[in-house]
């Protein structure tokens, strides 16, 4: 009997740079638009699975790193629970960048993803990236050029 193994895709540099260059890093607690507090790239949690506080002490960049990692392997197992097709690696890393911003319930539910499932190669997905670009129901500048450069990355041909 055959058995097809699929490799576990992780989230590759170009996913990364655009988390790192839209999050930002700042190595102690803060707190987010709506008050809840952060740290690291914004995480709420630690690698332990505490949640961060506000009178929490400072993080290295080591650490910060480390939960980022922790948490992207999350949403790893996520889109290859949810995702039917196959991705090429930019497509996987575009959907990283977008779920660590929205959240992985909000993938879970969106029409992003029935899109996806009935064909990755379906030019109205870029549309629906460009959904996810409000704070507090406007359009937020940076919001909207993270989707945009996510939605590039996404339909950007693999080298």
């Amino acid at each position: 009997m055959w058995c097809l193994i699929m490799k576990k895709m992780i989230v590759n540099k170009e996913g990364l740079k655009i988390i790192k260059k839209y999050e930002g890093f700042r190595n102690h607690p803060y707190e987010d638009a709506s008050g809840i507090p952060r740290i690291g790239y914004g995480n709420m949690f630690y690698d332990d699975g505490t949640e961060v506080l506000i009178t929490d002490e400072p993080i290295t960049i080591k650490k910060g790193i480390k939960q980022l990692r922790i948490f992207l392997k999350g949403c790893e197992s996520m889109i290859s629970r949810l995702v039917e097709p196959e991705l090429n690696q930019n497509q996987f890393d575009a959907l990283i960048s977008l779920i660590y911003k929205i959240g992985l319930d909000e993938f879970e539910n969106s029409e992003l993803l029935k899109k996806i499932n009935n064909n990755p190669e379906d030019e109205t997905i870029k549309d629906e990236f460009l959904k996810w670009n409000k704070k507090g129901g406007k359009v937020n500048k940076m919001m909207k050029k993270r989707r945009n450069e996510e939605a590039y990355l996404f339909f950007k041909p693999m080298l």
